[in-house]
């Protein structure tokens, strides 16, 4: 009987076959993605360069192509790695080395991001790009005179980039040379008089030193060289809400709106028509990012906070949690939805959605402090202090875990911790009343009578019926043995 005939190499010869007739070659996933990207379809162009990186992995090029299509997503993480080995296979493109080394400093790994830029300055030792990153990396290390060296460098370099001196401004005023930061910031605008951020970093700086009318005329000079920057009208817009001018607010956000094609400046606007209680309006804007999937999380989450406020709380919920599905690493959303559980005393949901929040995101302070303030409303001083100190760890900068630390602190008997931390809360913000509050309070228990007297006139200037002020009042008072003014501080708590 003959054997029976091998189909295998012509079935394998028929796959092959087919393969070349019907697949994508990795040139073919490249010129796909480079279109794609040049064309802004960012997320299509990702998925075509990690076609065309199959079988080319050690590609160099492409990896850089890949991180930039991350980049231009807001994928800070995927950017990052790919940027590093981009890098690492281009070792003589210069652009990879310092796209890696930006996206280092983002991420915080400031040794990382100096070594690899002062790679970048031995073979190019005039690079004014290298020097500039090089300051901001020795600023992340707490090396401000290096840093500031490395900045004066840039400028000396070149004299004519304004964005040089803007950072060199920036740096000055960190570190309280006011005169220097002002020059520097006044010489970017010298320079290049038609950059926009330069207007900007003046006006920002003229703003902190409290001179707001500078601060405004220097937005107006930005808005008349563009328009319709997006930066300048969002930088007006928050002068006029921090002046006490919202009304005047409006045409800016809107203008913002119009000239952007990010949807953060619909959100902005949206936000801004919350904060005027105009519901409706804010809900016209927010409908159609609601139905964006790439922003449906943030607009659904604002619709549900109107909702809330309105006292639909089923709809307020249901819009949450489909804000909560289509943004699993958001921790904000959770938070939001923590805080609502917790204002309605439903203190063990509250906690689950805390924990949550935490899960999503480790490193987001407002997380551990809603948490912080679950633990405490449940009575548990020491897991809400452990949490409130753990939102201190991640943001140094957190005044409210600073002014509940102090809370707790005092709470337990521990006074002059209590009164370091509401120091600490009042140095960081100064016109914060709960922290001048809580350091009223801290100076009692310590003894203080007079500075916290002080404290709570400065509170009660500003709302002479806050009832905890007047409270606290009448007690510092009985202390002092003024029995008569202490009736009168008790009887005025309770109007």
């Amino acid at each position: 009987m003959p054997a029976a005939p091998n189909r295998r190499p012509a079935l394998l010869l028929l796959a092959l076959l087919t393969i070349g007739a019907c697949g994508q070659s990795s040139a073919d996933y490249l010129a796909d993605g480079n279109r794609l990207f040049e064309e802004g379809q960012y997320r299509e162009a990702v998925v075509q360069f990690r076609n065309a990186l199959e079988g080319n992995e050690l590609n160099g090029d492409l990896r850089y192509k890949l991180a930039r299509s991350y980049m231009e997503l807001g994928n800070q993480e995927a950017a990052l790695r790919e940027f590093v080995r981009a890098a690492d296979l281009l070792p003589d493109n210069m652009g990879a080395q310092l796209d890696a080394s930006r996206a280092l400093l983002a991420s915080g790994q400031f040794e990382d991001a100096r070594s690899r830029v002062e790679r970048v300055i031995q073979r190019e030792p005039d690079n004014v790009d290298a020097h500039m990153l090089r300051g901001f990396a020795t600023a992340g290390l707490s090396d401000l005179d290096g840093a500031l060296a490395a900045l004066e460098t840039a400028v000396e370099l070149d004299p004519t980039r304004g964005t040089a001196f803007v950072n060199l401004g920036r740096l000055q005023a960190v570190r309280g040379n006011r005169e220097e930061a002002e020059a520097a910031f006044r010489q970017a605008v010298a320079v290049n008089p038609q950059a926009v951020p330069a207007h900007i970093s003046l006006a920002n700086f003229l703003w902190l030193t409290g001179r707001v009318d500078e601060a405004e005329r220097s937005v107006q000079e930005a808005l008349r060289v563009d328009p319709k920057s997006v930066e300048a009208n969002q930088a007006l817009a928050g002068l006029f809400l921090a002046t006490g001018r919202p009304t005047e607010a409006e045409a800016p956000l809107q203008a913002a709106a119009d000239a952007s094609d990010d949807p953060l400046a619909r959100l902005r606007l949206a936000d801004y028509y919350v904060s005027q209680k105009r519901q409706a309006e804010a809900s016209a804007v927010l409908q159609p990012l609601a139905a964006n999937p790439d922003t449906a999380a943030a607009a659904k989450a604002r619709l549900a906070g109107i909702e809330y406020e309105a006292g639909r709380m089923d709809r307020a919920y249901a819009l949450l949690d489909e804000a909560i599905a289509g943004d699993v690493t958001n921790p904000q959303i959770r938070v939001l939805k923590a805080q609502w559980l917790l204002a309605e005393k439903r203190f063990d949901d509250a906690l689950v959605a805390a924990q949550a929040a935490i899960d999503a995101d480790a490193r987001s302070a407002d997380a551990h402090h809603v948490f912080g303030s679950v633990r405490l409303a449940q009575g548990d001083r020491t897991a809400a202090r452990e949490a409130f100190l753990e939102a201190l760890r991640v943001d140094p900068a957190a005044v409210d875990a600073k002014i509940q630390l102090a809370r707790v602190s005092l709470a337990m008997g521990e006074r002059q911790q209590g009164l370091q931390y509401a120091q600490e809360a009042v140095q960081s913000q100064p016109a914060n009343g709960q922290a001048v509050f809580v350091l009223a309070a801290a100076r009692f228990a310590n003894g203080d009578m007079t500075q916290s007297s002080t404290d709570i006139q400065r509170i009660l200037a500003v709302d002479p019926e806050q009832p905890e002020a007047l409270t606290l009042l009448g007690q510092i008072q009985q202390r002092q043995n003024a029995p008569d003014a202490a009736r009168s501080g008790a009887a005025g708590s309770g109007r």
